[in-house]
């Protein structure tokens, strides 16, 4: 019996805003993610009341809970600091 495992991939950037460059990219990655088959959320710091329900907040993000993380840097970004 074969069982597969499910591979996940989350974003994190400081803000996801409609029209935005940067978030454009995240969300096409995260569904071209999610079409091969891979579990993927976005997450930023205070999501934008535009992308509720679609983007959410870092502080629930679980640390380990992916196989990989996606950081898309941007000026004035306090977390990496």
């Amino acid at each position: 019996m074969h069982s597969e495992v499910q591979v996940t991939i989350h974003q994190f950037a400081i803000s996801v805003s409609p029209g935005d460059g940067i978030s454009n990219g995240m969300m096409l990655t995260r569904k071209l993610l999610r079409l091969a088959g891979i579990k993927s959320e976005i997450y930023c710091i205070r999501p934008n009341e535009q992308m509720a329900g679609d983007v959410l907040c870092m502080d629930d993000y679980k640390p380990g809970s992916a196989d990989a993380l996606l950081v898309h840097h941007g000026i004035g970004n306090p977390v990496e600091a």
